[in-house]
């Protein structure tokens, strides 16, 4: 009997045959190679009767769920490998999707150093991925559901988790879909936490629920009260723009934009609008967690008396500038040595 797997390259049967060795290496004195009247690579295997068992064993329902591994749906605001359903995913067992939505980035007119960062971001935590062992479906798609529809159908993964979304629109569409989803710990402070902020409240302050997490997560407390018997110290930070010495703060590092950096501004060009980037946000977590360590080394002691001042010569003066790599998960939450919470 001769069962023969044409192939347009060798690349299927390369992935396939460090999982399916321990069934084809019965086998390996009676495979060869071939080539069809196409030019097509055709992978061969001639079978004596008792290796007829084996190929039922490679192919019938008990090796297909070995194959057919989980996906892990990667959205473009989760990008750690801490993070909910990611946190616990081996290379082994599970298959990244992560899906770049041409209706989502025609949707409107981003301003294109968002659009760069969130989309250059994706990029390099797919690689990221890639090199710790995963394989990744990095899938431009019309929309996410069509995404997810091709990548089902191409994979059939024995099932397609999530962790919860970050937006509504993106929890409504993973709900529709019936996707699996693992809280999320990406924030301080879940949605379920929230809401018991909320009970009994007549009014939603900033103050309040600042006070709150700062009891709950035992932040610069002595019992029920704060440090030093003070919440803040607001009213002595507050002080206006100074008239002089306006460029008195560090600048915010710059790193060299590369050929990746080009290729999705040339992606997201006409959707965009704004001045380009020159490499002033971090696209990796490596780079967020060095800004980071440059705010706290260089703009931390300076940040207090000017908070909330704004200036017109100096866009920065001396905040962080890390939010961003929060909001998209370059960065995650640690409690330092000296209780200052940050996120990592």
């Amino acid at each position: 009997m001769l069962l023969s797997i044409p192939l347009t390259t060798l690349t299927a049967i390369e992935n396939f045959l460090p999982v399916a060795s321990p069934f084809l290496s019965p086998l390996e004195r009676f495979s060869t190679r071939r080539t069809d009247s196409w030019g097509k690579s055709i992978f061969c295997l001639c079978l004596a009767t008792h290796s007829q068992n084996t190929i039922r064993r490679l192919f019938n329902a008990e090796y297909h769920g070995v194959v057919n591994k989980s996906t892990v749906w990667v959205f473009g605001d989760q990008l750690n490998r801490q993070i909910g359903a990611l946190r616990d995913a081996q290379p082994k067992t599970h298959r990244i999707l992560m899906i770049e939505s041409q209706s989502k980035i025609a949707s409107r007119r981003w301003h294109v150093q968002r659009a760069h960062f969130i989309i250059a971001s994706m990029r390099r935590f797919a690689a990221e991925l890639r090199a710790a062992g995963f394989e990744v479906d990095y899938r431009f798609a019309e929309s996410m559901k069509q995404g997810v529809q091709q990548h089902i159908d191409e994979f059939t993964p024995s099932k397609v988790i999530a962790t919860e979304p970050n937006s509504f629109s993106a929890r409504t569409l993973v709900s529709k879909l019936g996707i699996e989803t693992v809280q999320s710990n990406q924030f301080l402070c879940h949605p379920d936490v929230y809401k018991e902020f909320q009970k009994g409240r007549k009014s939603l302050k900033m103050e309040d629920f600042y006070r709150f997490q700062r009891k709950r997560l035992n932040v610069l407390m002595d019992g029920d009260n704060p440090v030093g018997d003070r919440w803040n110290f607001d009213e002595e930070n507050r002080s206006g723009p100074p008239k002089k010495d306006q460029d008195r703060w560090p600048k915010p590092e710059v790193v060299a934009l590369d050929a990746l950096d080009a290729e999705v501004l040339k992606d997201v060009s006409q959707f965009s609008w704004g001045v380009e980037p020159t490499g002033q946000w971090a696209t990796t977590r490596a780079g967020a967690l060095q800004r980071m360590n440059y705010f706290m080394q260089n703009l931390l002691p300076m940040f207090g008396e000017h908070e909330d001042a704004m200036l017109q010569s100096n866009w920065h003066l001396a905040h962080s500038l890390l939010s961003p790599y929060l909001n998209i998960g370059l960065l995650l939450k640690l409690r330092l040595p000296f209780y200052f919470l940050v996120d990592l």
